[in-house]
């Protein structure tokens, strides 16, 4: 038995019959999410969801992933801006409070502070 190749009509009706299911419902949503945060099992599944043929799963786990990369980046300003500020001594208050709590100890000891 061979395969019978699609015509464009076919391939169009098919895609218009996923594109007809139902969205994920609100609480469908607060699942992922919960699920999601599993360790190594909700990571699993989440990833799986990225190259999912459902288009809400895989939008949704893809914004996931977009969020991560700004808080990624955000924490990296954030701390890259504290980092800079104790090297360069911009404020002595900030450089006496990483020093109080021992944060860049060993910048801090190098520099010679």
């Amino acid at each position: 038995m061979s395969k019978e190749k699609k015509t464009k009509e076919q391939k169009k009706l098919e895609k218009q019959a996923r594109a007809a299911k139902p969205f994920i419902s609100a609480w469908g949503y607060v699942g992922y999410s919960v699920l999601w945060f599993i360790p190594v099992l909700g990571w699993l599944i989440w990833f799986f969801n990225l190259f999912s043929k459902k288009t809400n799963k895989r939008s949704y786990a893809r914004s996931k992933v977009c969020g991560a990369i700004f808080l990624f980046l955000l924490l990296a300003f954030l701390v890259g801006g504290l980092f800079l500020a104790v090297a360069l001594d911009v404020s002595p208050a900030i450089t006496e409070f990483c020093l109080e709590n021992e944060i860049f100890k060993g910048f801090i000891e190098a520099k010679g502070a």
